[in-house]
């Protein structure tokens, strides 16, 4: 993920660039990661800037057409979160991790 987000040109491969291995997307144009775990084919339906001040982002509303989830992943049809190991960007060089994962039940409304 981070060795993808240097500022290369139009016209340079990222998958090259990083050594990452592409697959082709089964619903859209764009390549997948190969080696992904959860694998999620969307089409963009609204960008929306979050402000006009520099670097405030942008919110990306989507379509997801299909989802490919590796097996070793999958515990009684359902994704398992810790096989799963995922991580998340933040701000700047910030990442999170999962890990260690909690259980947290539910609140239940008594009738």
């Amino acid at each position: 993920m981070n060795a993808s987000s240097a500022p290369y040109p139009a016209g340079v491969s990222e998958f090259e660039q990083a050594g990452i291995e592409a697959v082709e997307s089964r619903l859209v144009a764009a390549p997948g990661v190969a080696s992904a775990r959860v694998r999620m084919e969307c089409r963009l339906r609204e960008l929306r800037p979050i402000a006009q001040t520099p670097m405030a982002g942008q919110l990306l509303l989507l379509d997801v057409l299909g989802i490919d989830v590796a097996d070793e992943v999958l515990r009684e049809g359902l994704i398992d979160p810790i096989a799963l190991a995922a991580m998340g960007k933040l701000g700047g060089e910030a990442y999170s991790g999962a890990t260690p994962a909690r259980s947290l039940p539910r609140p239940r409304l008594d009738d």
